[in-house]
């Protein structure tokens, strides 16, 4: 018995290799439209984020005023009422203030869907007709 592929084997490697080479490029197609979806979303999330940042730094801005005003404040009170009861708890309150922690909020960060190694049809049109070269 010869070691090879019949003239029906062979052409149903064919078709199988051409019915692969399509589904690969459905999978690569596939795999395009969701990453542009991903993108979008991806978008659509961080200008949010952008915009959150921007009211984000408003507040922040008015925390550290708060802040400052208060120092200011307690600055121009005695040193004795600045060290009594009131002043500490008054300048624990501007500090408080001031250390709010009102950092921006980083862009979100969406993995796409990596390319699929579909390359099987390769695979399969490659192995050998027959043995030993025949």
């Amino acid at each position: 018995m010869a070691f090879k592929l019949t003239k029906t084997q062979l052409a149903q490697r064919g078709d199988f290799v051409a019915k692969l080479e399509l589904a690969a490029e459905a999978v690569g197609s596939a795999v395009d439209t969701a990453n542009s979806a991903i993108d979008a979303a991806a978008a659509k999330v961080n200008d949010a984020i952008d915009a959150y940042n921007e009211i984000l730094a408003d507040a922040a801005e008015f925390a550290e005023n708060i802040g400052a005003d208060a120092q200011s404040e307690i600055a121009d009170k005695s040193e004795r009422w600045q060290e009594g009861d009131r002043g500490t708890a008054a300048t624990e309150w501007a500090d408080a203030w001031e250390g709010l922690d009102l950092s921006p909020v980083d862009h979100a960060s969406i993995e796409l869907i990596d390319e699929v190694d579909a390359d099987h049809a390769a695979t399969l049109a490659d192995a050998p007709d027959a043995a030993g070269g025949e």
